[in-house]
């Protein structure tokens, strides 16, 4: 039989007036997100990856994210903090990021980073959720959990998305922009927000930009821009952003324009998918292939691209003129001014000792290349006051082992130390290892290298080899737990060679390490979702006492030289027989005005109002009575 059904629509006023009249409380207009809803995700992971299905009969999948957090932990990979804080001029709620745990928040301390300790993590904390798309204009649907109540709320999205797509397409995996959508639902069944409808983007006080406290989209700052965590940048002073295009006035989507900025086009094209970003050497300084290495050159053969082949490096030149420093954080002392040459590693001045206000002397501020690094892309768009400078050479000319004629190899500011780079000839044969100092006091000699780290071990994870000449007395099957014939990162951690009081004679040893640059596939993403209501969302349910909803951040990697993918149906499973529906007054299913009769989110018992009515029809029946 075919039904006849009337939508009517929320009218708040009128609801708030109405429930008022009848004695009821009106519904409730807030939410809070509470945590990541984990019905279309492997949980646990699969492979070690958090899959994000396309339902929740996990039929396909078009993208992951990382479960392992900067400590090594293994968990979900991306966590809810409700927690009150400030970020470019915005106050938020609360955040989305990577799984941190950085502590409990104190909401009444004075020190704000006691207030969000996940959402204010630092820089290097490793805060940013890695989320990965392996399907070029495959849509990734993140849902939330979500409880009404009566206040608004704007959460910060902090995370890295990376081109992990096939090669194989009409593009070649390169993409061109990226898509955030608010909605409901996952998959096909996916359902866009609408407006005013309580979910959307944050919009700031102009009522169209959004908010992203930070670039929206951009390539990595240790690679453009600088960065006050990653450093000076390789390739570029400038940043290499992504723009908001078309989308900017539809509070629901956010999408870039589809122009990749040219400090990363003019060198490598289109944003590359991992497989096929180019190959770059780093000198892994500390010894330690968990620690993030430091690139020297890279294989512009890889990209044809530009017009140079083979190895090519970018030498920093750092300019004349002086740059503010605050050294000791008291707003009380007058910052120093120091020359932006005592940063260069192969000058004269390198880390001159300089005189404070209490005439202490400082020689420690090279450590920190913030002060440089505010007058370039990320901090100043004035490019008249860059710091430094980048010129692009032959790796084999900038780095011979006799720079300008000093007979000493040229220098590289790493942790505030200046490291002399060996000949780029020599760094084949220079890999990072592991020696045993009671073979050779000097741990120079073969014998002495217990064993020698293969990046591409592991199916490119990495790990330690044996190395035939040592003649030490450690035996390496002895720390070989799996008997795989390499020792992994955790098995080494677990023979304990490097800990804290150990007597062990072996020491890590610096090396050059060659790979693909992996941040040429990785956009660092920064937006914000604001919830302020969920009477009109489809997904909500209720229990008498708390409303529980779910939204869905659907994220997209986006080149239209590719068809869009066919999203796969989900399983049909029998359902049910059918119930009357439940009254909902979120789309005109249910009360007319969003009344509650006990605590928000309890439903409307459409009895009372017929006992109103009947009890004031008696009331005027007794007054005629008593009037005749």
């Amino acid at each position: 039989m075919k039904t006849t059904k009337t939508n009517f629509v929320r009218k708040p006023l009128a609801a708030a007036v109405m429930c008022s009249a009848i004695g009821l409380s009106p519904a409730v207009f807030g939410a809070t997100i509470e945590k990541v809803n984990t019905d279309n995700l492997a949980d646990p992971p699969v492979e070690g990856k958090t899959l994000v299905y396309t339902d929740t009969a996990g039929t396909a999948t078009f993208g992951w994210f990382d479960p392992v957090n900067d400590s090594g932990g293994i968990g979900l990979g991306m966590s809810v903090y409700n927690e009150i804080f400030s970020a470019a001029g915005e106050t938020f709620q609360g955040c989305i990021m990577a799984e941190t745990e950085l502590g409990p928040a104190i909401p009444d301390s004075e020190n704000p980073q006691e207030r969000a300790p996940n959402c204010l993590a630092p820089g290097d904390s490793g805060k940013r959720f890695k989320l990965k798309t392996t399907e070029t204009n495959g849509p990734i649907d993140l849902v939330f959990n979500v409880t009404a109540d009566e206040a608004s709320k704007l959460y910060r999205v902090i995370g890295k998305f990376s081109n992990l797509t096939a090669a194989l397409n009409d593009a070649d995996g390169d993409l061109k922009a990226f898509r955030f959508e608010t909605g409901f639902g996952v998959g096909n069944e996916f359902m866009s927000s609408s407006a005013d409808d309580g979910l959307s983007f944050g919009i700031d006080t102009d009522g169209v930009s959004k908010i992203s406290a930070g670039d929206l989209g951009k390539f990595p700052g240790g690679l453009f821009g600088g960065s006050r965590v990653e450093g000076l940048p390789f390739f570029s002073v400038s940043v290499a952003d992504f723009v908001e295009g078309s989308s900017s006035g539809n509070e629901d989507v956010i999408e870039t324009d589809g122009i990749i900025a040219t400090e990363y086009s003019d060198l490598f094209g289109d944003w590359r998918a991992l497989s096929q970003v180019p190959t770059g050497w780093f000198i892994d300084h500390d010894g330690n292939p968990a620690n993030d290495s430091i690139l020297l050159a890279w294989d512009a053969g890889d990209t044809g691209v530009i017009e140079e082949s083979g190895w090519q490096t970018y030498q920093k030149v750092f300019a004349a003129g002086d740059v503010s420093v605050d050294y000791d954080g008291d707003e009380a002392t007058d910052p120093l001014s120091i020359p932006i040459v005592n940063w260069d590693p192969n000058g004269s001045s390198f880390a001159e000792p300089v005189t404070a206000e209490d005439g202490s002397t400082i020689t420690d501020y090279v450590n920190n290349v913030r002060p440089l690094v505010e007058t370039l892309g990320e901090g100043d768009d004035d490019p008249d006051n860059d710091a430094i400078s980048l010129v692009r050479s032959a790796a084999t000319d900038l780095y011979s082992g006799d720079y300008e004629g000093s007979g000493e190899g040229f220098k590289v500011l790493i942790d505030g130390n200046a490291v002399e780079i060996a000949p780029f000839t020599e760094w084949a044969d220079t890999p990072v290892t592991i020696r045993d100092s009671a073979v050779d006091g000097d741990m120079l000699t073969d014998a002495s290298k217990f064993v020698v780290w293969n990046p591409e071990a592991l199916d490119g994870e990495g790990a330690y080899e044996a190395n035939p000449a040592y003649t030490g007395a450690y035996v390496f099957s002895d720390y070989d737990l799996d008997g795989d014939s390499a020792l992994s990162l955790t098995e080494v951690s677990s023979a304990g060679f490097f800990a804290e009081g150990s007597t062990d004679t072996l020491a890590r040893w610096p090396g050059y390490v060659q790979g693909a640059i992996e941040d040429l596939a990785n956009v660092n993403i920064n937006t914000s979702v604001a919830v302020s209501g969920t009477s009109s969302w489809p997904t909500c349910t209720g229990d008498g006492t708390v409303t529980s909803c779910t939204f869905t951040l659907r994220v997209t990697g986006l080149n239209d030289a590719v068809e869009e993918p066919v999203i796969p149906p989900s399983p049909v499973v029998p359902e049910p027989e059918p119930e009357e529906p439940s009254a909902s007054s979120s789309d005109g299913d249910g009360t007319i005005f969003g009344c509650t009769s006990g605590k928000p989110g309890s439903p409307f018992d459409p009895v009372l109002p017929s006992m109103v009515l009947m009890a004031l029809a008696g009331l005027w029946a007794r007054k005629r009575r008593g009037a005749a």
